[in-house]
């Protein structure tokens, strides 16, 4: 430093721009890293205004250094602390990702292995009966069904399985969707091949749901009370007549053979003819 520039207290004098150049180029580097995918060139620019906004405010050299370095490990925290909520999120998603996979799988992977147990047999049965068309399409939608339940971790029996995947919440939503959409269809499908006498149970039961559930229940409770309040007056029936209304509640219902309408409608009959004489039974006990 000169006796000019130390008498007069203009620091910046003595420093040679090589000198600057040099910190440009340290500050550029430094705020690369902060930005993924950044280069120090393209944070060159950044870096010159930095650092002669540092250089006009500090007082002396040791000032300029002082204040680079407090600057940038400043900005070290605060890019680190937003790092690490940024990290905590991305868990957090991830951990939601995972549990709603696993509620998917737990819904539907008992489902998804018994259609593909039995979805050749299903199809094979389906080519003889409704022709190659049907087949295909029961099939395709088998085939598809056996890919999304490998894509969840379940493990199919004679399949390869996956690497276990991690499907981000958008892939998992649009599955469940899929899912939802086709799975009791297909499955009703393959089990109304492999096994007529759960596909009946599970029909009738599903029947029940929908009655109970639906505005016909209460239509049929008002009707069942209207009968009730009218035949307040009528006489209670003999031991032979509950009787007799008690085997017509036991009495077995035929199980339809397999595309025999007419055996549908004998076996439809049954069942209504059980709930009257079951419903004029409870009317009379509870009367």
């Amino acid at each position: 430093m000169s006796e000019a520039a130390a008498a007069g207290g203009d620091w910046r004098k003595s420093i040679a721009q090589s000198y600057r150049s040099g910190q440009v180029r340290s500050i550029a580097e430094e705020l690369a890293t902060f930005e993924p995918g950044a280069s120090a060139d393209s944070k060159k620019m950044l870096a010159m205004k930095f650092e002669d906004s540092i250089f006009k405010a500090a007082s002396s050299m040791d000032d300029y250094r002082k204040i680079i370095d407090k600057k940038i490990n400043k900005l070290k925290k605060h890019y680190a602390k937003k790092g690490g909520v940024d990290e905590e999120n991305k868990d957090l998603i991830r951990e939601k990702e995972m549990l709603f996979q696993k509620a998917i799988r737990d819904e539907y992977s008992a489902k998804l292995i018994y259609i593909a147990k039995h979805a050749d047999r299903a199809v094979q049965v389906t080519r003889m009966t409704s022709g190659e068309q049907k087949a295909k399409v029961l099939k395709d939608h088998c085939d598809s069904l056996k890919k999304r339940a490998l894509q969840l971790g379940v493990q199919i029996d004679g399949e390869a399985p996956l690497p276990r995947l991690n499907h981000d919440m958008a892939f998992l939503t649009q599955l469940k969707a899929s899912l939802d959409t086709i799975v009791d269809t297909v499955r009703s499908h393959v089990v109304k091949v492999e096994d007529a006498n759960l596909f009946l149970e599970e029909q009738l039961d599903s029947a029940d749901k929908k009655l109970l559930n639906s505005k016909n229940s209460n239509i049929l409770r008002k009707a069942l009370q209207d009968a009730a309040d009218a035949d307040n007056s009528t006489q209670q029936l003999t031991t032979d007549q509950m009787k007799l209304l008690t085997d017509l509640m036991n009495v077995p219902t035929p199980i339809p053979r397999r595309n025999q309408n007419a055996d549908q409608v004998r076996a439809a009959l049954s069942r209504i003819e059980k709930m009257r004489a079951s419903t004029q039974a409870i009317l009379t006990y509870c009367g």
